[in-house]
């Protein structure tokens, strides 16, 4: 009886002792980049975390890909240290169904952060790839990434994979597929001091590409700016969301400075719904070859402006803010639309679907079109209610310096008495 109690407790001994190396990170200290490889892909633990160190070099080279399988991977540095492409370099890591959470945190340099460089040399991958993971960034740089032949120039991530930047930048990258910076199909955030700048695309997202039924969420003090597509029909400067989407901007973020050269929705095309609050938000100084400087809305497409401002935006034909397709709705409860420029038609809006304005605070003002309808146009088949706001100092080349009817079916105007 007395053998099976020790029996039994020494079992219990062993499970235990089990658990814990199944919930406990296996931690250690890594000083280059063959060694972190080796770490992750060698080790039977599931939970990992690794301390960088540039005691042998602040610069490692990246001749391999480091694969991440079901494993949840935590890389940690208190100094800047730069990981720099290698000659066999088809992607700093692969995440298949892992996690993998990249932070800086305050030591010995006062701008800690970890870098990932592609030196401006062509190849045939992201710097980073998730499939169905988890890539978290924190103080981390994506930089001088040229994808020749997937989507996403800095960061490829596919099969409803959440990713979350944290005061990160992901910059001067470029690819010949969708999103300049990122691809996501899953769930995007970012927030924080992040940046998403100068990156390019040919084809649409210069910045970002959100795919289709994805999420994307910006907050903070976060810029997406200097980012441009270059092909024909190659929509979305700054940001491209496609179906069925939902894309949300607050706080203090800013869209500005991008460019669809040859397409559509200078700062965002969107063909899902855009939700925009914060008196700080702003969608400025973006330009589109064709229509929509500021945003495009097309499709069944839906964007409600609550708060910020739309200003300084120039189309080279229709909608120098915003463009709104003949299926889509833009509802105004507030904010400004000001300043933005149209070669033909709508300064601030060209709109041939549904578009509703409200709320006092609503301003569209100076805004110029070359031809008509200098604050707003309404077109073909679009409908519009004005029930509050203000529409002044709008100009027009020719007819409609405030709102131009253009075979417009129907245009309601009303404002409301305070109960």
């Amino acid at each position: 009886m007395r053998e099976k109690k020790i029996a039994y407790l020494f079992l219990m001994i062993i499970l235990f002792i089990c658990i814990l190396r199944t919930n406990a990170y296996a931690q250690s200290t890594i000083t280059n980049w063959q060694s972190l490889k080796e770490s992750i892909e060698d080790s039977p633990e599931k939970n990992i975390e690794i301390n960088l160190s540039r005691e042998e070099s602040n610069t490692w080279i990246a001749n391999s890909t480091i694969s991440i399988k079901d494993k949840n991977v935590t890389l940690i540095a208190d100094n800047e240290i730069t990981i720099t492409r290698g000659e066999d370099f088809t992607g700093a890591f692969i995440s298949n169904n892992g996690t993998l959470t990249i932070l800086t945190i305050a030591g010995k340099d006062e701008a800690s952060t970890i870098i990932f460089d592609g030196n401006n040399i062509e190849a045939k991958a992201s710097a980073i790839k998730v499939s169905g993971g988890t890539l978290n960034l924190s103080n981390v740089t994506i930089q001088n990434n040229k994808n020749t032949a997937t989507d996403g120039g800095g960061i490829l991530a596919n099969n409803w994979s959440k990713v979350k930047l944290d005061s990160t930048e992901i910059k001067n990258n470029e690819t010949s597929g969708l999103g300049g910076g990122i691809f996501i199909t899953g769930i995007l955030n970012i927030e924080g001091n992040s940046k998403i700048q100068n990156n390019k695309s040919t084809k649409k997202g210069g910045g970002i590409y959100v795919s289709k039924s994805s999420t994307m969420k910006l907050t903070g003090n976060v810029e997406v700016f200097g980012n441009e597509t270059i092909e024909n029909d190659s929509h979305g400067g700054g940001i491209f969301s496609s179906t069925y989407t939902t894309l949300e901007i607050k706080d203090k973020v800013k869209i500005n400075g991008n460019i669809a050269k040859k397409g559509s929705g200078g700062g965002i095309y969107s063909n899902g719904t855009i939700k925009i609050n914060g008196i700080n938000v702003e969608i400025n100084d973006n330009t589109a070859g064709t229509t929509g400087g500021g945003i495009t809305i097309m499709g069944t497409g839906t964007a409600i402006l609550e708060n910020g401002k739309i200003t300084g935006n120039k189309a080279e034909t229709h909608g120098g803010a915003v463009r709104v397709d003949k299926d889509s709705n833009f509802i105004i409860t507030g904010g400004e639309i000001s300043g933005n420029k149209a070669t033909l038609s709508g300064g601030g809006i060209y709109s041939s679907g549904a578009l509703k304005i409200s709320g006092e605070d609503t301003k569209i003002n100076g805004n110029t079109a070359g031809s008509s309808g200098g604050g707003i146009t309404i077109t073909g088949t679009g409908t519009a209610i004005l029930e509050n706001g203000k529409i002044t100092g709008n100009k027009a080349g020719t007819l409609g310096g405030a709102i131009r009817l253009a075979d417009a079916r129907k245009i309601s105007y009303y404002r409301r008495k305070n109960s």
